[in-house]
């Protein structure tokens, strides 16, 4: 799987895996060849947890059967289609530093550090993205998430912790916020 195809995948499920290769090259790790040989058993990950997890077995048979009942009970019916709003979207996360960002602002307490952000992404990121945007995110010097914009500070030790940037008043006006070309809060 392309890593930047892999890279967008939040949740996914995987069963047994017949090589370390195979297992470690979607999830990052070899808990794939652990699991029990059942039909139906599969590792489930969302973001950064993973459980090991029962799927029903469906047959064919058992898909054609249902089929066949719902085609006598309803008739044929239209094809569903999916209704969602620009809304439902935007509340995930929309970008990689975006992920980064929440991670470090609810699992962190705000602390930017790279190494337990990655430990926490592990299923989601390479060791080396995680570092990579982390750094990214510092460079910038300030970001603008969730409605706020967030400044990195240096903390003793190799890390940063984000903290909200007040806004400067001017004149009686908020000061402009450049990077991104809103009002600052």
């Amino acid at each position: 799987m392309p890593p930047p195809l892999k890279d967008n995948f939040t949740t996914y499920f995987i069963g047994h895996q017949a090589s370390i290769g195979a297992g470690q090259a979607v999830t990052g790790n070899r808990k794939s060849l652990r699991l029990p040989d059942l039909p139906g058993r599969m590792m489930f990950y969302r973001g950064w947890k993973d459980d090991e997890v029962q799927m029903p077995l469906i047959s064919d048979d058992d898909i054609i059967s249902a089929v066949r009942a719902a085609q006598e009970q309803y008739g044929d019916l239209e094809q569903y289609q999916l209704h969602y709003n620009e809304d439902d979207l935007a509340a995930a996360p929309q970008t990689e530093h975006e992920i980064i960002l929440e991670a470090a602002l609810n699992d962190f307490a705000g602390n930017l550090k790279a190494r337990p952000i990655y430990d926490h992404l592990r299923p989601m990121f390479s060791r080396n993205r995680v570092f990579a945007l982390v750094a990214e995110i510092v460079e910038r010097g300030e970001v603008y998430f969730g409605g706020q914009t967030y400044v990195p500070v240096k903390q003793s030790g190799n890390y940063y912790k984000l903290e909200i940037l007040e806004s400067q008043t001017v004149s009686g006006q908020e000061s402009q916020d450049m990077t991104h070309g809103k009002e600052g809060n």
